[in-house]
């Protein structure tokens, strides 16, 4: 299954959203692939970083983040 991804702020497009520990699974951060810089906190609900479902949910906090360029 391919997912569209939003464009980062640094400016290019990430191959992929990868979900990173806090320190708790019920915060993750989605880090993008391009830069590693812009990260977005998510709500994990505990979810195994390695689920499937851990996954969709960094690519859904990441495609509905606000972007500063976004009107």
């Amino acid at each position: 299954m391919t997912v569209e991804l939003k464009r980062c702020p640094c400016g290019e497009v990430p191959k992929k959203v990868l979900p990173e520990y806090t320190g708790c699974a019920k915060y993750m951060l989605a880090t993008p692939s391009c830069c590693s810089e812009w990260l977005i906190e998510f709500r994990a609900n505990y979810h195994d970083i390695d689920s499937e479902a851990c996954q969709a949910l960094a690519v859904e906090a990441w495609n509905n983040a606000t972007r500063g360029n976004e009107k």
